[in-house]
């Protein structure tokens, strides 16, 4: 679904308004980052109990591996928004940046594999895309299709991880001393039970911290009570 508006940014892009253009980057990014912490936040809480009810306790992976699982799950999802944007304005220069994402997502994951085993491996790609997606590719997109300062978007980008990680916080808080403690997940039905508790109770914070930290995702909300309204 968010995928789906890459065509109607090259259009936005296309007008020249740039107030308009980081206007809807903002509440792009928000919302992209908005459902990645929300599916980060579920993988990391219910990926063991998950494998325990399906293939047994066993075969349950380390805490250091399921974040970072998670991690990676939630930075791939928050990277659309560069992507689509850079594909707007035109910026295809960087054809180099694939091809060296690739690279250093083989050299860490071989280095990271030997020496720490499957989270060094997953290491790699972690790496890989924080170098080149969320460090080349902002400064490529601000500096070039954007002519801003790229602090501009790490000023919106740290503005919502952080939120996200105080509400985490606060989730994993309340999951432990009040959903936890009247759930014992012996089976399918209670790890379902406890998982649409979990998300519900997430998302909701997650909506209400967003929504007054937030400017893109107030704007996002504004649009949608506009489309309601037509």
């Amino acid at each position: 679904v968010i995928n789906s508006t890459g065509a109607a940014i090259g259009n936005l892009i296309a007008e020249g308004n740039n107030v308009k253009i980081i206007k809807v980057f903002r509440e792009l990014l928000a919302i992209r980052i908005f459902v990645a912490s929300i599916a980060a936040s579920c993988i990391y809480t219910f990926a063991s109990p998950f494998i325990g009810v399906w293939l047994g306790n066993e075969y349950i992976l380390s805490n250091h591996t399921v974040a970072l699982i998670a991690i990676l799950s939630g930075l791939g999802i928050a990277r659309g928004v560069l992507d689509q944007f850079c594909y707007g304005c035109g910026l295809f220069a960087d054809v180099w940046a694939p091809y060296a994402e690739s690279a250093i997502m083989v050299v860490f994951a071989i280095i990271g594999g030997y020496y720490y085993g499957l989270p060094g491996v997953l290491c790699g790609p972690l790496v890989s895309i924080i170098a080149i997606v969320y460090i080349w590719k902002p400064y490529y997109l601000f500096s070039r299709g954007f002519k801003m300062n790229v602090w501009k978007y790490w000023q919106i980008f740290l503005q919502h991880i952080i939120t996200s990680a105080i509400v985490f916080i606060v989730s994993m808080y309340a999951h432990h001393t009040i959903i936890q403690p009247r759930i014992t997940i012996t089976g399918w039905g209670e790890l379902i039970v406890e998982s649409i508790l979990y998300t519900i109770m997430i998302t909701t914070f997650m909506v209400v911290g967003y929504y007054f930290t937030s400017n893109g995702f107030r704007d996002f909300i504004g649009r949608i009570r506009i489309f309601k309204k037509r």
